[in-house]
């Protein structure tokens, strides 16, 4: 993307965001979209947040936590996923 660019479309990736066994971890603002699979998986994570992002036009979830603990999902805009 151009300089000022704020969007990055990934029209064929399985998933654009995975955090594995992570800690403190935050993220904040991001627009995610377009994926074959689930946007964000955190599995087994710990205290790690995803705030005032966009997660739109998924095949499978938007996001997924499993495990872990003290994970948090805070004013996300999440819509047209495929299961959830």
């Amino acid at each position: 993307p151009g300089e000022g660019a704020k969007e990055v479309h990934v029209p064929v990736a399985e998933s654009l965001l995975v955090i594995e066994g992570g800690s403190h971890i935050n993220l904040w603002g991001f627009t995610l979209e377009m994926t074959a699979g689930t946007a964000v998986t955190m599995r087994d994570a710990h205290a790690c947040m995803l705030a005032k992002s966009t997660i739109r036009h998924t095949q499978d979830f938007g996001v997924e936590v499993s495990g872990g603990a003290h994970c948090r999902l805070r004013g996300n805009d999440i819509y047209a996923t495929g299961r959830g």
